[in-house]
């Protein structure tokens, strides 16, 4: 369970960091659609539910508040309590990775994020140059690739590993359809990231595996649907 800590934050906070279409964007890392849904509503809430460790369940206290949406554009408040992490082997050294812009004087992370939300799917700004890339777009088929080059000259790739089209997934007392994405990491002891999101709900699961095998879960529950 070494760096356990580090990937309960990464759950939380990155997808955290983290409606059909009225028409497709042909570029991949770019997003047309509607942007008047649920999910964008002002003061909308998203929260996670109980973050589980292999079979272990760790509370976690942790909220994105939709601030403002600007035809899509989503700018998110990101507010984790992180007091009842601080036990979790690894914690030190996943804090001490964390900047000290994105926490409050008690060390909590209390953070913006912007991204881009729509009925077609969902994008972010979160790597280094800050440009846009894909998380998901519902309707694309198994094998696709959303692929951004950083500056450093290192490829991230996102790629659609499963989408049957059904309600087979279970999320609170329904079953829902899902497109899963995954994503390779290979740092801060994270070897692989894999999200599930839903064109109503946004993203509704996130699971990271680590580089000793373990993984880290947890549904995200929208307040508007």
């Amino acid at each position: 369970m070494r760096q356990v800590s580090r990937a309960v934050l990464a759950i939380t906070a990155s997808l955290l960091f983290t409606s059909c279409s009225l028409f497709k964007s042909d570029k991949p890392n770019s997003l047309s659609g509607k942007t008047d849904i649920p999910i964008n509503t002002e003061g909308n809430t998203i929260t996670p539910g109980t973050v589980t460790i292999g079979s272990t369940a760790v509370p976690v206290d942790a909220e994105l508040t939709v601030v403002s949406n600007r035809k899509g554009e989503i700018t998110a408040r990101v507010e984790i309590d992180v007091q009842n992490l601080k036990t979790l082997p690894g914690y030190a050294v996943a804090d001490a990775a964390i900047p000290d812009r994105y926490k409050d004087a008690q060390g909590n992370i209390s953070t913006e994020l912007k991204f881009k939300s729509t009925d077609e799917g969902i994008l972010d700004y979160a790597n280094m140059d800050g440009e846009a890339h894909t998380l998901v777009k519902y309707d694309d088929p198994v094998g696709t690739k959303y692929e951004i080059t950083k500056s450093n000259g290192r490829t991230l790739t996102r790629e659609v590993i499963e989408r049957t089209g059904e309600d087979d997934f279970p999320y609170g007392f329904m079953y829902i359809k899902v497109s899963t994405v995954k994503m390779d990491v290979n740092s801060g002891g994270v070897r692989s990231v894999v999200y599930r999101a839903n064109h109503k709900f946004g993203i509704v699961h996130v699971e990271a595996t680590m580089d000793d095998g373990s993984k880290v879960t947890s549904y995200l529950y929208s307040e508007n649907t």
